[in-house]
C-alpha cells in the first residue's frame, strides 16, 4: 500500500516550479498478510534469476512463476484491504484528511473497504471508547489511520500490533507515539503537521527587516498551539526579537 501526503512549502520560501506541492511517498507493508511474505520470496528469487548463473536461473524461474501465481490467487481470495480511519473530532481540516485518504484509493483503483469512526464525543467515556475498540477488533483492519493526536494515542495504546499511519499530529514524539521522528520504530509511523516556524519567521523578516517585537494569538488550552508558541519563542530569541 502506498500513501501520498502533500508537503507544502511556506509561502515565498520557494520559487518557480519548486513552489509546486511536493509529495512524500510512504510504503506500508502489512507483514501479517501472507501475500506480502510471498511477494518478498518472489522478489528475492527474481534477483537470483537475474544475477545467478545459468543453472540457477534454470531452476529458479519455474519457482518464481509458481509463487507469483499463488500470490495473486491469495490476493484475490483475500479481497479488499480493510482500513480503519479513526478521526479525533469533527473538523474541516481533519475531514479533509479522511476524504483525501479515501480518494487516493479511488484514484489508484485499489480495492479497499473503509471503516470510519469520529470519536470526539467518546473521549472521557471509558464505555464508549471500549465500544469503539471492540468494533475495530471485529473489523480486523490491515491498517489503521488515526487522524489527530488523541486518536493516534488511543491506537498506539490499544492496537500496537496493527500497522498504523497517523496524520494531523504536530508532535508525535512528545505525544508518545514514536521514539524518534527519524526512526519511529514499532508499527506506527505518520506525518507531522508542525508549522515551519523558522521559515515563517524569515519570511516576516523579509517583509519587515527591522522587526523588534512580534505578537501572536494562540489557544492556551491546545497542546499543539503551546508547542508551536515555544518553538517560535526560541526562534525569536535567536534573532533578538521579543515575542
Amino acid at each position: 500500500m502506498i500513501f501520498y501526503a502533500s508537503i507544502g512549502a511556506p509561502a515565498g520560501a520557494l520559487s518557480g516550479d519548486k513552489q509546486k506541492q511536493r509529495f512524500l511517498k510512504v510504503k506500508i507493508l502489512a507483514v501479517k498478510n501472507p501475500t506480502s511474505r510471498l511477494m518478498h520470496c518472489y522478489l528475492t528469487l527474481l534477483f537470483v534469476c537475474m544475477k545467478g548463473k545459468a543453472i540457477v536461473r534454470f531452476f529458479a524461474l519455474p519457482i518464481v512463476f509458481i509463487i507469483l501465481l499463488f500470490g495473486f490467487a491469495r490476493t484475490a481470495e483475500a479481497g479488499s484491504w480493510r482500513i480503519c480511519i479513526l478521526q479525533s473530532a469533527r473538523h474541516h481540516a481533519l475531514d479533509d484528511v479522511t476524504r483525501g485518504v479515501q480518494q487516493h484509493y479511488l484514484d489508484e483503483t485499489i480495492d479497499a473497504d473503509f471503516m470510519v469512526r469520529i470519536v470526539s464525543g467518546a473521549f472521557g467515556s471509558e464505555m464508549k471508547m471500549e465500544k469503539i475498540a471492540r468494533e475495530i477488533e471485529d473489523y480486523d483492519p490491515h491498517l489503521i489511520i488515526p487522524v489527530g493526536t488523541p486518536a493516534a494515542q488511543f491506537v498506539a495504546a490499544r492496537f500496537g500490533r496493527t500497522p498504523a499511519v497517523f496524520s494531523a499530529v504536530t508532535d508525535p514524539v512528545g505525544a508518545g507515539l514514536v521514539a524518534d521522528s527519524r526512526r519511529p520504530g514499532g508499527n506506527m509511523t505518520g506525518i507531522s503537521d508542525m508549522s515551519p516556524v523558522e521559515a515563517q519567521l524569515e519570511m516576516i523578516r523579509m517583509v519587515q527587516p527591522d522587526i523588534k517585537t512580534l505578537g501572536i494569538v494562540f489557544s492556551g488550552f491546545e497542546q499543539n498551539a503551546l508547542l508551536i508558541r515555544d518553538h517560535l519563542k526560541k526562534a525569536c530569541e535567536r534573532r533578538g526579537i521579543e515575542l
